[in-house]
């Protein structure tokens, strides 16, 4: 179900955080790829342990299905193509825009383990 923006505010900007599993190592031309994909679109990505990116960026839409549409769209069809046998394991929302941390594809040696409230979409296979 598709609900407006907490205490019925119009919110256009919304912060998506998806939890990306892949099933092999991620090779230098994949990460070049994820790279400019990242200067594109303004996402984040962080490399973390056993094959698990986080994927940070900022989507519009004037309801949380509207925002869900338009990060899963980017993560289907940008950064999951580059990631063979990829899947979506998490996505959350929340309100407000990304904050400007840099671009890129950062490397880590754990998932940050930072969560935004909002609603939790379930896991989805690319």
């Amino acid at each position: 179900m598709s609900r407006p923006a907490p205490c019925g505010e119009l919110t256009l900007s919304w912060t998506a955080r998806a939890a990306v599993r892949v099933a092999h190592p991620v090779e230098a031309q994949a990460r070049a790829g994820l790279a400019r994909v990242a200067r594109q679109t303004g996402a984040v990505l962080q490399a973390g342990d056993a094959g698990a990116f986080t994927v940070e960026l900022s989507v519009h839409g004037p309801t949380t299905a509207q925002a869900c549409r338009a990060a899963m769209d980017l993560l289907a069809h940008r950064i999951l193509p580059l990631l063979p046998g990829a899947h979506l394991a998490d996505l959350h929302l929340a309100p407000g825009a990304a904050p400007a941390t840099g671009h890129g594809l950062h490397s880590t040696t754990a998932p940050s383990g930072r969560e935004h409230p909002g609603p939790r979409v379930g896991a989805v296979t690319a």
